[in-house]
């Protein structure tokens, strides 16, 4: 039984605990949506998140600065996010390629 939870351990960390696969799943996640229409056109990111906004905040009650001043703070947080991502792949690619 050790040695199985042992393996299982040693997969987990490979698969759900590395940062280039959660990173490889977020970029692929976000090409779905792109090949699907979901993004574009006439959906856009920022307005999918308005609208989780308005759901989880009791279906839009807050004031419009407040609504506004949270998304500006998304907004920013996930160029932050991206830009971190990507970063951190080009940093792995330079170790491959060396």
């Amino acid at each position: 039984a050790s040695m199985l939870q042992f393996k299982a351990g040693v997969q987990w960390g490979k698969t759900v605990g590395s940062p280039a696969t959660g990173s490889r799943n977020f970029v692929t996640a976000a090409d779905f949506a792109l090949m699907r229409g979901l993004i574009g056109g006439r959906a856009s990111v920022t307005n999918a998140v308005k609208m989780q906004i308005d759901d989880i905040y009791n279906s839009g009650k807050l004031s419009g600065s407040a609504e506004q001043k949270l998304l500006n703070n998304i907004e920013e947080y996930f160029i932050l996010y991206i830009s971190i991502l990507f970063l951190a792949c080009r940093i792995n690619q330079e170790k491959i390629l060396l």
